[in-house]
């Protein structure tokens, strides 16, 4: 400044001067201007830095966000499949003690009814055979001897095949 303020108050001033002035006014302002630019710039780039660090970290913590929620998931259905798993297995075994009992109790049911049939037809076969002696032994004695003299032979080997069985 001080050089340009001299060089005006020269009265040999000529337009070399004057060129040089407003040249090196122009470079000053230039500099001051280069280094305004320079120093934006800078904060421009560190700015720029922070953001896209600030962009990544973002980025991790939304993927580990995620990444967190689909393992809690996979755990999840995990826990699920298992428990269906064994509710699947407790129903198969509740079902299938269920019907042993039932067929259990029926099978004894029957076992029972067996042999009330067995003891029922020996009931029955015992009365039978007392009703044909006491016929054989109440028949008329003519027609003992007439038509059926043999059957009280044929009757006690019919008692005593019985009484073998048993």
């Amino acid at each position: 400044m001080k050089f340009f303020s001299s060089a005006l108050l020269q009265p040999a001033c000529s337009v070399c001067v004057i060129c040089r002035c407003c040249v090196m006014f122009i470079s000053g302002t230039l500099q001051r201007a280069f280094r305004r630019w320079h120093a934006s710039r800078d904060v421009a780039i560190v700015a720029r830095l922070k953001f896209e660090r600030a962009a990544v970290r973002h980025g991790n913590r939304l993927t580990s966000t995620a990444f967190t929620g689909w393992r809690e998931y996979v755990a999840l259905s995990r826990r699920k499949q298992l428990l269906h798993r064994q509710c699947a297995w407790l129903r198969r075994t509740t079902l299938v003690a269920a019907h042993f009992l039932r067929w259990r109790a029926e099978f004894s049911m029957r076992q029972h009814e067996n042999s009330q049939t067995v003891s029922a037809l020996w009931h029955w076969s015992a009365v039978l055979q007392h009703k044909v002696w006491q016929s054989v032994v109440t028949l008329p004695r003519k027609v003992c001897f007439t038509h059926v003299c043999h059957l009280p032979l044929s009757v006690s080997r019919i008692n005593q095949n019985i009484a073998d069985e048993f």
